[in-house]
């Protein structure tokens, strides 16, 4: 009981001293939550400027995509398609070279196309009988016309020969002989004949052609 301080005695109460160090250590504890704090926040701000730069950059790069590469990449596929289709138009030139298509030739129900071409179509374009058996033919049919009006004529017929030779030479006669009724319709329609018809195309004979140059 003597060793008791009683309530109030200088003994028990804080000093000046004990009150500094409290502050102090308080004030280190805040400063060091401040600096944790301000650590993060600057962490967190160094990732968002690290984020808008790569969304910058980013958008850079599409931008430049698609204003650059992908122009050049349509350029380069539309001129490697272009190259194709020339490829493709040579090769079907190339392919129905040896074709010739007949216009204006009458059809019939049951009709020997072969026998047609090589009794009655060669030899109205010039040939002898003779020379007309002898061309060389692989294949001939009828091809459907596009024009469905009820004044459509024929359906055409289309010959592929054997021999270039011979494709030329019934070409040849043709073309000859549209120079000769030319000629003479000219000469006619000079005249003034009455009663004179001029000659008129009873066949018309064509090279084949890819669609996309007969068009």
């Amino acid at each position: 009981e003597k060793n008791a301080s009683p309530p109030g005695s200088p003994a028990t109460q804080p000093t000046n001293a004990d009150l500094e160090a409290k502050i102090a250590e308080f004030s280190t504890m805040i400063g060091n939550k401040l600096d944790k704090i301000t650590s993060e926040v600057s962490s967190i701000n160094r990732k968002f400027v690290e984020l808008e730069e790569s969304v910058t950059f980013n958008s850079d790069k599409l931008a430049h995509i698609e204003l650059t590469e992908i122009p050049k990449l349509q350029s380069s596929i539309q001129n490697e398609v272009t190259n194709l289709e020339k490829k493709i138009t040579m090769m079907e030139i190339y392919n129905r070279k040896a074709n010739l298509l007949f216009y204006g030739v009458a059809e019939s129900r049951e009709e020997n196309i072969m026998e047609i071409l090589k009794s009655t179509v060669f030899t109205m374009l010039g040939l002898s009988k003779e020379d007309a058996e002898k061309i060389a033919i692989i294949n001939a049919h009828r091809l459907p016309r596009r024009d469905t009006s009820a004044n459509k004529g024929p359906n055409p017929i289309i010959v592929k020969f054997c021999y270039m030779q011979d494709r030329d030479r019934i070409l040849s006669l043709y073309e000859a002989g549209e120079r000769n009724r030319t000629r003479a319709d000219g000469n006619q329609a000079q005249a003034g004949a009455a009663g004179v018809a001029p000659l008129r195309r009873r066949i018309t004979v064509r090279t084949d052609l890819p669609p996309a140059l007969k068009a």
